[in-house]
C-alpha cells in the first residue's frame, strides 16, 4: 500500500464515521419510554372520544348561536336603532 492509498483510506474512513454519526439510529434504549401497542391504542381512543365529544358540543353551540342570531335580527326589525318606536 502506498502513501497515497493510506491517505485515501483515511479520508474514506473519516467520511464513513461522519455519515454514521449523522444517521438517526434508533435503539432499544430510545424506545423504552414508549408505551406498548395496547396502551397506545387505549390512550388514542380516549383522545378520539374526547374530540368527538367536543365536536358534538360545538355543533350544539353553533345551532344555538344560529337560532339566537335569527331572533336578534327579528328584534332589530321591530326595534330599529335599539329603541322602541313608541318612545322614539
Amino acid at each position: 500500500m502506498t502513501k497515497g492509498d493510506e491517505n485515501i483510506f483515511k479520508v474514506i474512513k473519516e467520511a464513513v464515521k461522519v455519515a454514521l454519526d449523522e444517521m438517526d439510529i434508533t435503539t432499544k434504549e430510545d424506545l423504552k419510554y414508549l408505551p406498548d401497542k395496547d396502551t397506545f391504542f387505549e390512550e388514542n381512543l380516549k383522545i378520539l372520544k374526547r374530540l368527538d365529544d367536543i365536536e358534538d358540543q360545538m355543533k350544539m353551540v353553533s345551532g344555538r348561536t344560529y337560532d339566537n342570531t335569527d331572533r336578534i335580527e327579528e328584534l332589530e326589525k321591530i326595534h330599529p336603532h335599539n329603541s322602541h318606536p313608541a318612545f322614539a
